[in-house]
Parts: structure tokens; C-alpha cells; sequence
């Protein structure tokens, strides 16, 4: 049985997105991970199991590191994806954001291509 942990997340620049309409992916995340989140001036902080609490510092990490990477995620594609990464402790924001990318790139590809037969 693991224990509890008490973890301070760092609030970066253009985090707010990450929370949701009225906070509804942090809900989303308290909910289906079991944990308590409180937004405070200096840190997120987060309240659960060790592994819960992980996965939710695992979520903000992905996508601190895709904004950084140009890719902005927003509340309806975020929220779904939220739904997806806490049902599969597998599954992470920033593999989301991968296959997405793989998915639109491959359609553009082949959109090229059909352009190109056309021509």
C-alpha cells in the first residue's frame, strides 16, 4: 500500500489553459486520480496517493514541455485528451499530442499527394 503525498507544483507562464473552464480538467483530475488540488499565489499543490499525485505532476510536466514546444493545447481537445490520460495509467498527454501529430502530418501528406496526381 503506497503512502500520501503532499507535492508543490510550479505555476508557469500560461498554465491557466491546464485548469479548465472553471477549473473543470482539475476537477476531472481530482475526480478520476483521487487527489486534491489548491491553486495557490506561489504553486499548484497537490494532496493523494504517491502514484495519483505523480500522475498529475506527470500531466502538467507534458504539457509544460509541448507548450514549450509550440504545441498549445485548449480547453475541448485538452479535456478529452484529460479524459483519456487518467482512465490509462499508459497513456500520457505528450503521447496524445505525438499521435495527433502524426495523425494530422500523415493527412497532410496524403492531401499533398492527391493534390499533386491532380496537377
Amino acid at each position: 500500500m503506497g503512502g500520501h503525498l503532499n507535492a508543490a507544483l510550479e505555476i508557469t507562464p500560461n498554465l491557466e489553459p491546464l485548469f479548465g473552464t472553471r477549473d473543470e480538467n482539475l476537477r476531472l483530475m481530482e475526480d478520476s486520480l483521487g487527489v486534491r488540488i489548491d491553486l495557490r499565489s506561489d504553486a499548484v499543490h497537490v494532496k493523494g496517493p504517491d502514484e495519483a499525485v505523480a500522475r498529475v505532476r506527470g500531466i502538467f510536466q507534458d504539457f509544460e514541455a509541448l507548450r514549450r514546444q509550440g504545441i498549445n493545447l485548449h480547453n475541448g481537445e485538452l479535456n478529452g485528451m484529460l479524459r483519456l490520460v487518467v482512465a490509462d495509467p499508459a497513456t500520457s498527454l505528450r503521447s496524445l499530442a505525438d499521435a495527433g501529430k502524426q495523425r494530422s502530418a500523415g493527412a497532410h501528406a496524403y492531401r499533398h499527394c492527391k493534390q499533386r496526381e491532380k496537377g
